[in-house]
């Protein structure tokens, strides 16, 4: 049987966070963020592509899934930035290309506003990066509000479960190609909605938190 080898971590705000990274340092970086529901091996097709053409690539999971672990009482999304930030010190990646997917994205654009430094560029797949508005706000009010409960269902008994088959199976078929290892699993501890009670994967984050930029 084929030993696993041993990844990093890297330690932030009350979080343990587990990575990976492949190819030669001294490459260009590209980092991938992932949404809710992912974990590092949600890239197990990213990565090989850029690895063969030269790069360096890093994923990682956020905390408090999968392998990341975290005390619940630091599960925020305004810790996001930071985690990032965190790994690329200690990997010492002074300027990397970040694709960030959903969730991904309320890590990778407040690093794009406040240290644009660190970015050589930013790709958005699927997430407001963090932007709140109204009509944001008011539509996960209603997704929260026990009422609703079609909506409910979906954010509660979906969200706070395991991910479906076919994602299990798409991080499984990552681990047996070597990218991740063999024993990934999604926690059932979630990122922390403030204000209704209710645990989930979720791009809200605290109040004193929003992010906001003008047209980039």
């Amino acid at each position: 049987m084929r030993e696993e080898e041993p990844h990093p971590r890297v330690e932030h705000a009350g979080a343990n966070r587990y990575y990976e990274t492949h190819g030669d340092p001294r490459s260009s970086a590209v980092v991938f963020a992932h949404g809710a529901g992912g974990n590092a091996a949600s890239w197990w097709q990213e990565v090989p592509f850029f690895l063969d053409r030269g790069f360096r690539v890093v994923a990682f999971g956020h905390r408090g899934i999968a392998r990341s672990a975290c005390a619940e009482a630091e599960l925020f999304v305004a810790h996001l930035p930071g985690d990032l930030l965190a790994l690329l010190d200690a990997e010492e990646i002074e300027r990397t290309a970040l694709v960030c997917q959903s969730m991904g994205g309320w890590a990778g654009l407040p690093i794009a506003i406040a240290h644009p430094e660190r970015l050589r560029c930013l790709v958005l797949c699927g997430t407001p990066g963090g932007l709140w508005t109204d009509v944001v706000h008011d539509s996960f009010v209603k997704v929260a509000d026990p009422r609703n409960e079609p909506l409910r269902a979906y954010s509660c008994k979906h969200l706070l479960t395991n991910p479906p088959a076919s994602q299990r199976k798409c991080a499984r078929a990552a681990t047996s190609e070597g990218i991740g290892t063999r024993r990934e699993r999604t926690s059932r501890r979630n990122l922390r909605l403030p204000g209704n009670g209710y645990l989930g994967h979720s791009l809200l984050g605290e109040c004193s938190g929003k992010w906001n930029c003008g047209p980039l």
